[in-house]
């Protein structure tokens, strides 16, 4: 009685180690690629912040009176905003934005969860919009909310690809 014991017990050791090490070999293949995603949202909503917040800057002085000074103080913003945003996206303008998490997103097809691509395809399709339109605003909710999906789906990768078969 007491040696099946201690072998039931060896079983389910030995049953919970093989578990552990599927979930180590889906976060070490995986996570990689969530890494990559949530990098590049990361500069994408630095950006978007930076021309969002000169949008408004210009929006809350054109909508009252504008007193004489504050032309120059609106010049001033957009000097400073724009090349930071600029800058923040990696010398990057909206289009090659959009084509950058295109390319992206063909890149981590298969590899990150379904979600996660469709959002990068639509994400890349509002980018594209919003150099045509000049609409900066419409870009910031769209990837923050993209950058909480790929967080909250990397924390979860051994559920979220329970199913794949990674050695």
């Amino acid at each position: 009685m007491a040696s099946e014991v201690s072998t039931f017990g060896r079983i389910i050791s030995w049953v919970k180690q093989k578990l552990r090490d599927k979930e180590k070999n889906h976060k070490d293949f995986f996570l990689p690629y969530y890494n990559e995603v949530e990098e590049v949202l990361e500069r994408h909503v630095q950006c978007a912040q930076w021309l969002h917040k000169e949008e408004r800057s210009y929006f809350d002085l054109a909508d009252g009176e504008v007193p004489a000074n504050s032309s120059d103080e609106l010049s001033e913003r957009m000097r400073l905003l724009y090349p930071k945003a600029y800058i923040s996206s990696g010398s990057r303008n909206l289009e090659q934005m959009s084509v950058e998490v295109t390319n992206l997103a063909n890149k981590v097809d298969g590899t990150v969860d379904r979600s996660i691509v469709e959002c990068l395809r639509d994400y890349a399709t509002t980018c594209s919009q919003a150099h045509k339109s000049g609409d900066y605003a419409s870009i910031e909710l769209p990837c923050k909310n993209l950058l909480v999906l790929t967080r909250d789906l990397k924390a979860k990768i051994p559920t979220v690809h329970d199913r794949a078969g990674v050695q």
